[in-house]
Formats: structure tokens, sequence, C-alpha cells
């Protein structure tokens, strides 16, 4: 529907009453025995339908505008949360932000040729012979790696990746990681993409999901995006198939292995700089905030470790404004030492 402005209306509503009013005069020229009181009648039923029509009008132009500018409110504040991007259903799993091209979370995000960085000195740690790749991102920064698959993984700040040049090119897709990754690995039936770390192993054909293992933090996550994977226990011997919208959580002291169902916008948020604690304590955010901004943050009172707070934020916001959300969300003070160390109490 075509927008009307105050113009519009009133002629709108002009050129109804005129045709309206002619119809009307029209039927009383034809009926010439009408009395005088009867045109008086007749002139009072011309006027009421025309404020009838006048009235039903109004209503339908209202409720249409009504309509419009509902649906403008919501997209205007679908596009300040996720500019550009649309919401994705994940199988049973929830919403989460994707960009429009729903193949890929990472389409907005710079990539780097993994051919081109195994060539750089300035990413690459040579242990033994030159075949080895090492990439390692330090704190503060992520980096997406193409392979030559067309594989593509997504590195988090103070994680590490290695693999072997020769053997991925040729017979086995298999990369080692240590912190936290995104992958979206290219569909092979004969050479299957697997990713390896000190406690579980994840194969798959063709897929995207996130793997979750800091050495900071007592579990360890593998979370399904699309396709299946199949998560093993290294230590037990024992695997589990995922399907979307399902995570494998890995306890490192119990051992305990089980399967649950994952948030999608909590788990792979932090893929479009969309980073969400739901319910953590103090000291795994101030590990987070080391990690992620690369500086020295400490937990000045250890009694608050069984307090747990929400906290959501951007990646690109400066550190002293997200503590300051945490002093006014959550009564976390803080301040900050001459040599650059933040103190949270």
């Amino acid at each position: 529907m075509e927008d009307l402005n105050e113009s519009s209306w009133g002629n709108f509503v002009l050129k109804t009453l005129k045709n309206l009013m002619a119809k009307e005069r029209k039927n009383l020229m034809k009926d010439s025995t009408r009395k005088p009181n009867d045109s008086s009648r007749s002139l009072k039923q011309i006027l009421n339908k025309c404020f009838a029509t006048i009235a039903v009008a109004t209503s339908c132009l209202f409720v249409a505008g009504a309509v419009k500018f509902v649906e403008h409110l919501m997209q205007d504040s679908a596009q300040k949360l996720f500019p550009d991007r649309t919401t994705v259903q994940l199988g049973a799993a929830d919403p989460v932000a994707m960009e429009k091209d729903t193949t890929t979370m990472l389409s907005s995000k710079k990539l780097i040729d993994i051919e081109s960085v195994a060539d750089s000195s300035a990413k690459q740690a040579v242990k033994g012979n030159s075949d080895e790749v090492i990439i390692k991102v330090p704190a503060g920064q992520t980096s997406l790696f193409k392979f030559p698959d067309g594989s593509r993984i997504l590195l988090n700040s103070l994680s590490e990746l290695r693999y072997s040049r020769a053997e991925f090119k040729k017979n086995k897709r298999k990369v080692y990681l240590q912190g936290q990754a995104y992958f979206e690995a290219e569909h092979d039936e004969q050479r299957p993409f697997t990713v390896v770390t000190d406690s579980i192993n994840v194969t798959v054909i063709g897929t995207s999901f996130e793997i979750r293992c800091l050495q900071s933090e007592a579990h360890y996550q593998v979370a399904l995006r699309t396709g299946k994977v199949l998560v093993e226990n290294v230590k037990r011997q024992d695997v589990r198939i995922l399907s979307p919208g399902e995570s494998a959580i890995l306890d490192k002291a119990s051992g305990k292995f089980e399967v649950k169902k994952h948030d999608s916008l909590v788990v792979f948020g932090w893929i479009q700089d969309t980073y969400i604690y739901p319910h953590n304590n103090p000291q795994e955010i101030c590990n987070e905030l080391i990690r992620l901004y690369g500086e020295k943050v400490i937990l000045d009172s250890p009694q608050l470790a069984n307090k747990y707070i929400f906290l959501r934020f951007k990646r690109n916001k400066p550190l002293p404004l997200l503590l300051q959300d945490l002093r006014e969300n959550e009564n976390l003070n803080y301040y900050k030492t001459q040599d650059n160390v933040w103190h949270i109490y």
C-alpha cells in the first residue's frame, strides 16, 4: 500500500463525498413526486451514507497504516540488532544470527589462504621439517583461514592449529587444535575431516561445527551447526554422534561424556563477534577477558566464586566500558593499577 499524506487523504475524502452526493442527487431528480420534508430526509440519508463510507474508509486506512508501522518498527529493530543479517532455524536448536548467505556464517570475515600463511615465517613455526605448519592466534584477535580443499576454519583468541601440508593435500584431512575454533568442512566422502585435541577427536565428512577445548576450563565442548559429526572420547574410547543443535560435553575431571541441546546464539555468537555468557562466575569471566582482550585481569575477591552473572557484549566494545556494565548490572567493582592490571572485586 502506498503511503497516504495529508493532501492525498483530503482528496480521497472530498472525492468520495462528491461522488455520493452526485449519485443521490440523480435519484432525487428522478423522483418528482417527493415532498419537501421527504427531500429533507433524503438529504439526511445522503449525508449519513457519506459519513458512514468515510468512517469505514478511515478505519481501513488506520488498520493498514498501523500494520505497516509495526512492520517498519520490527524491521528497524532487527536491523539495529543484526545489520544485514537474517534469522535461520538450525534444526531443533535455537535461532542464531547469520549472514544473508545461509551457507556460511563467515562471509563477513577477512579470509586468509592457509597456503600463503604457511609460506610466511611470521605465522609459521617449524618443528623438525617445513611440512608441518603451526598457526597461532594471539590474545585479542581472531583469524579465518581457507584450506586447499575449500574448508574454512575460524580460530579464536589464544588458539593454535597444526597440520601436515603433504598429508592434507593427499589422503588425510587432519588438523590438531588447542583452544577454540569454528569449522566449515567441505564435503568429501573419500577423505573425512578430522580434528584432534588432547581429549576428544571429531570426524566429519562435510559439515559446520565448533570445538571449545580451553585449558582453563573444566569442560570440552563440540557443538554441531549443520550435518553430522562423530565425537570420540579418546581416553575411554566412547563415541557420540551429534545432530544439528546438539553438543557433546566432556568433563575433564570425571570423564563424564554426554550430549545436550545447546543455545545456538550462545555457542555460535562469537563467530559474528557477539559474546554471551548466560551463567558464569566472575573468575570464568576474568579468564575470558584475558583471552579476548589480551590484558591482565585479576579477581581480587575469592568469595565471589559462587556468584553467577550474565554478560553479553560485542567484540569491539572497549574493556573499560564492559567493566562499567559489570559494575552497573552485576555489582562488580573494578580499578586499574599503574602496571596496567585490571582488578575486579
